[in-house]
């Protein structure tokens, strides 16, 4: 009997409120009271046809390759763990496990320090692990039939470790860390029928709401602004990206009828996806990156290399990292063969140029995935551990 292994059974994708993260940015557009655009407020339009007069598609580029270092970094000391957030600076990744464990571990250390590990009643992480440079915040709720639920609340600690402090408490919701706005964490605050978002002092306190009746879905902090998608359908269905600038939070349309929730932001640019890939149960993955700049409000298509695009990418100033996606494969029990090949890539966001990168007696292979990224790595998770590899 064969055996077949679907690429999303091995996808550790991080949910925020009622869905995948992400983030978008573009040509603003004004919005009425509901979140809705205003007829005559102007957005980028996502749709391949009918678009801002200024989209247009990058030329072919000749497929390259490009050399670099790794090192195996670290590997969970539990097999059966599975790692579901990272966050990286330039000397220490933290790592969040589906175990609701916190970890640190240094760019020239191969050995983690736990930092934190959930007991009693509150057993799940909720939210986002978000960092300001100083303390990490996370959320911890109750476990109701294998789903998060009430009671819940918001935590600190120093990224060194040490003492957690209770930043606000909910008796009714889900609540979750979401962003830093200066002196105060952004929370996620989640029912059964609702997300929204509200405001808590760093220090501890009442909750603010920032919120009310949006739709909100598939949100994402990115700077002092906040992006998410009205509707929470995913595949071909048309949602419109919004945002909003922290603290004021007006909504704004930037891009209008998009497909799916799969974006990524990088400075000063949001990547869509154009392509015929889908994965019916989540969302378009696409061969090509769309490219919206955020200051001229133009966009352009860049050309891809055929393989179809993982749902998480690394973003930096001039390059989008990524890797091939493989959705799944079969095979005998009995003679099994080496799992595919999942190569990373790079795509120059200007050029189009799109690089294999090549990091000798190292090659991912299915079930690896990007878990973090600063301005001199990249993270991958892989059946082997965390592979750091230094960007080229």
């Amino acid at each position: 009997m064969a055996h077949f292994i679907a690429a999303t059974d091995r996808l550790r994708l991080l949910a925020v409120g009622c869905g995948i993260s992400l983030g978008c940015a573009g040509n603003a557009a004004g919005t009425g009271a509901d979140g809705h655009a205003d007829e005559d407020s102007p957005a980028t339009d996502g749709s391949l046809e009918g678009a801002s007069p200024c989209r247009g598609r990058l030329g072919e580029q000749p497929g390259s390759s490009v050399a670099t270092t790794h090192r195996v970094l670290w590997r969970l000391p539990t097999p059966q763990t599975a790692l579901v957030q990272g966050i990286a600076d330039d000397t220490t990744l933290y790592l969040r496990d589906n175990r609701a464990s916190i970890w640190r571990v240094g760019e020239d250390q191969t050995e983690a320090t736990l930092l934190h590990s959930l007991e009693g009643a509150m057993s799940e992480l909720s939210g986002a692990m978000v960092a300001d440079g100083e303390y990490l915040y996370w959320g911890e709720a109750a476990q109701q039939e294998g789903e998060r639920a009430a009671p819940s609340r918001v935590m600190r600690m120093l990224e060194t470790g040490g003492p957690v402090s209770v930043l606000a408490e909910s008796e009714e919701h889900v609540l979750g860390a979401f962003g830093v706005d200066g002196d105060q964490l952004v929370v996620s605050v989640e029912s059964n029928s609702f997300q929204r978002l509200a405001l808590v002092d760093k220090q501890g306190g009442e909750l603010s709401p920032l919120t009310q009746s949006l739709p909100f879905y598939q949100g994402r902090q990115v700077g002092a602004a906040v992006y998410w998608t009205d509707g929470p359908d995913v595949g071909s269905a048309p949602n419109d990206l919004l945002r909003a600038e922290l603290p004021a939070f007006e909504p704004q349309v930037v891009v209008i009828g998009v497909r799916g929730p799969v974006f990524d932001v990088g400075p000063g640019y949001v990547l869509t996806r154009e392509g015929s890939v889908e994965d019916e149960r989540l969302a378009l993955l696409g061969q090509s990156f769309v490219l919206f700049d955020h200051a001229s409000g133009c966009s352009q298509v860049l050309p891809g290399n055929g393989n179809t695009i993982s749902y998480r990418t690394a973003q930096d100033e001039t390059h989008v990292y990524w890797l091939r996606h493989v959705n799944g494969y079969s095979f005998s029990p009995d003679n099994p063969p080496p799992p595919p090949e999942t190569p990373l890539y790079r795509t120059d966001i200007r050029s189009g140029l799109t690089e294999r990168i090549e990091t000798p007696g190292f090659s991912p292979t299915f079930g690896s995935w990007i878990i973090a990224s600063d301005s001199r790595h990249v993270y991958l998770d892989t059946p082997l551990g965390v592979v750091v590899i230094d960007k080229p």
